[in-house]
């Protein structure tokens, strides 16, 4: 069975992770670098000043529009099974602007209730306390372009459960800043007592 979204509209996500207090200590400290090396006409000093005065404002800004137009989804083959039945679950990440993402990291949470068959077992955290896992994914994105992960995830136990919530991190290029967001959506499955038939 195809699965249907339970989002009708990918939601955008963007953030900033870095506070604007070491951003102002940054700026300043590339300032001073650059205004030490005027006073004592030093051409490397200066160099580098400029250098980290523009490296930052370029950092800075990227990370503003790092997920600006990223749009993401969790689709479901449905929200009512059985217990040992299959769940098809796809993890879909969009980059909808002519800028590429260099790095980007989701993780999305969701109860040990399931067992999640054909999967990179270093993708996942476990967390015995909270009785949930931790799905990771890793990957870069072209301007323009979608990726898809695929799983299957087995029901061991009756209940209602939820899948989320989302933390969806990104970089620029130079590693100065980060984007973070937290996606607070839930999609809720219910999964009921095996059904047995008795002759």
């Amino acid at each position: 069975m195809k699965p249907k979204s339970t989002n009708k509209v990918p939601t955008p996500v963007s953030g900033l992770l870095i506070t604007n207090q070491w951003l102002e200590v940054l700026f300043v400290a590339f300032l001073v670098v650059l205004i030490s090396g005027v006073i004592g006409g030093n051409g490397g000093v200066i160099a580098f000043g400029i250098m980290g005065l523009t490296a930052g404002l370029l950092s800075y800004l990227f990370s503003r529009i790092a997920l600006n137009q990223v749009f993401y989804q969790k689709k479901f083959s449905g929200n009512r099974f059985f217990v040992d039945e299959i769940v098809d679950m796809e993890v879909i990440i969009s980059n909808k602007k002519p800028i590429p993402v260099p790095w980007i990291r989701i993780q999305d949470e969701l109860s040990e209730s399931f067992e999640v068959t054909d999967k990179d077992i270093t993708n996942f955290i476990h967390n015995s306390y909270t009785k949930t896992q931790v799905l990771r994914h890793f990957t870069s994105m072209r301007w323009y372009e979608r990726i898809k992960w695929e799983y299957k995830l087995k029901c061991t136990r009756r209940g209602v459960f939820k899948i989320g919530s989302t933390v969806i991190e990104s970089t620029e290029p130079f590693g100065m800043f980060g984007s973070v967001i937290n996606y607070d959506s839930f999609d809720e499955i219910i999964v009921y007592p095996k059904i047995f038939f008795i002759d």
